[in-house]
């Protein structure tokens, strides 16, 4: 594999190498936790499931159930792209090896724009909430923008000092965060509110009375993504092309399945006698319906929160900071970006980068839109940066595996699913613009077309300037070649 001229940096002592990052430190569990904590399972639940109703009213559980067979699809054709290319570089890597490298740069360009904005998205939502409960329940002021800087400097320390480290504080803050949530929709149900216990959330026939249900989808599956969280990964993965393939499938089932639960429970447990005034709450549902069922013990819920929120922003800095690794060591990015500390084998200089820029955009597009309205707006503005990218991958696994590993093409995994998927997508995307969504929320969109012109504009420039070859030469660099098939499958 070529780098950026450290190739040969080795340490005197063992001859490992002191420029890569760690090969074969996480296993199965460790691939689910990156993905699990990436998809937020608190944040997914007491932040999306208001604003999935919002639009979906009490057919807000089918959102979500559409949003999971979407998500499998999509789930589905990644792990068979992992499989043969395991590789830091994620859709760039898939992209530039099966379609082209001009259209990869395009579309991890595009997908760019959502990774490093999580930090800024999940920082100012959750100091916002946290601000709010302690101020009103026990008189407290604590500023959103303190929790923003602690949040973010406690995530750069955490990711920085080794990959290990990050997944260990990943699993125990997941699983804590599970646990509590999921106690309370399980409350909610066996103490539900007006309407009593209901599976009115899950009967099309109150379809017809939500027209912006197909909104509610589509904000359902940005409550799902994180999934492919873990691709970036596959460097550091023992047996990456099985490992993370698995591990992508089982997160999206486990977090489904959890999802449908919560948002039925939440919904129950407040009452479908009142659905218009879980939406139009001041104070987060989940908070008040906390407060009403386990009176002290609702402090747990704002655990969960603060938990999901660090466990995010790791998982989160851990999936952006490898693609941005893997493009500079192959000369797409600046070249500082594949710098590896010769200790924690981290990407650190990117992890810097990535800190940096959330502090700035945190407070930038909390003075652009108001602290409130960030999470909605930065929500839309991944999944319709997202949907291309995720269409050319399941155009780019059909490629792959027609085209280089015909015998091992599957009609249903490579042909179906990613039809599917990629209809699914196109539809859910249609209707959530046809209306066109109200301000700021439809900011994200005028935001996503012109990032992409910008790379539309960069090969264009790089075209006329002579140096088209420059993306066909480093794609080719951006597979990691070392966990050969043989070895995969022998094992």
């Amino acid at each position: 594999m070529t780098a950026t001229g450290q190739q040969g940096n080795e340490t005197a002592a063992t001859g490992e190498r002191t420029d890569e990052l760690q090969k074969g430190v996480l296993g199965i569990g460790g691939v689910m936790m990156q993905n699990i904590a990436n998809i937020a399972p608190a944040i997914a639940a007491l932040f999306t499931v208001q604003n999935i109703a919002s639009y979906a009213g009490i057919s807000t559980p089918i959102a979500y159930v559409l949003a999971f067979l979407v998500t499998l699809c999509l789930g589905s054709v990644l792990g068979q792209l992992v499989k043969k290319l395991p590789s830091a570089g994620s859709y760039y890597t898939y992209i530039s090896r099966t379609i082209g490298p001009n259209v990869g740069f395009v579309m991890s360009w595009v997908y760019f724009l959502a990774f490093p904005l999580v930090g800024a998205q999940v920082a100012t939502s959750t100091g916002t909430t946290v601000e709010q409960d302690l101020l009103a329940r026990y008189g407290f002021h604590l500023p959103w923008w303190v929790f923003t800087l602690v949040a973010l400097t406690i995530t750069a320390a955490v990711t920085y000092v080794g990959i290990a480290a990050g997944i260990k504080a990943l699993f125990v803050a997941s699983a804590i965060e599970m646990v509590i949530v999921g106690a309370l929709a399980v409350s909610g149900l066996i103490s539900p509110g007006d309407g009593g216990f209901s599976m009115q959330g899950f009967n099309p026939a109150h379809l017809s009375d939500h027209p912006t249900f197909y909104l509610g989808v589509v904000f359902a599956i940005f409550a799902l993504t994180g999934w492919d969280a873990a691709a970036p990964l596959a460097e550091e993965s023992a047996r990456p092309r099985r490992t993370v393939s698995k591990g992508i499938i089982y997160s999206i089932l486990l977090m489904g399945a959890f999802l449908v639960l919560t948002s039925w429970g939440l919904q129950v447990g407040w009452g479908t006698e009142h659905a218009d005034s879980f939406v139009s709450s001041t104070d987060n549902p989940a908070f008040v319906l906390a407060h009403r069922l386990w009176r002290g013990g609702s402090v747990l819920v704002l655990i969960a929160l603060v938990n999901s929120a660090i466990a995010v922003l790791i998982s989160s800095m851990n999936a952006s900071t490898r693609m941005w690794y893997r493009m500079a060591r192959v000369g797409v990015l600046p070249r500082g970006l594949g710098r590896v500390h010769p200790r924690f084998k981290t990407p650190s200089t990117a992890i810097l980068v990535q800190t940096a820029l959330s502090f700035v955009l945190a407070f930038a597009l909390s003075a652009a839109w108001g602290v409130e309205n960030v999470f909605s707006v930065l929500g839309f503005l991944f999944m319709f940066a997202a949907i291309p990218v995720w269409s050319v991958a399941n155009l780019a696994v059909f490629v792959l595996y027609r085209r280089e590993h015909r015998d091992e093409f599957n009609i249903v995994l490579h042909a179906l699913v990613p039809i599917v998927g990629t209809v699914g997508l196109i539809w859910f995307a249609y209707k959530s613009l046809v209306p066109y969504p109200t301000y700021p929320d439809n900011a994200a969109i005028p935001i996503v077309i012109a990032w992409t012109a910008i790379a539309i504009g960069i090969v264009i420039y790089l075209r006329l300037r002579g140096k088209g070859n420059m993306l066909h030469e480093n794609a080719g660099r951006a597979f990691d070649e070392s966990a050969p098939v043989e070895a995969e499958v022998a094992s």
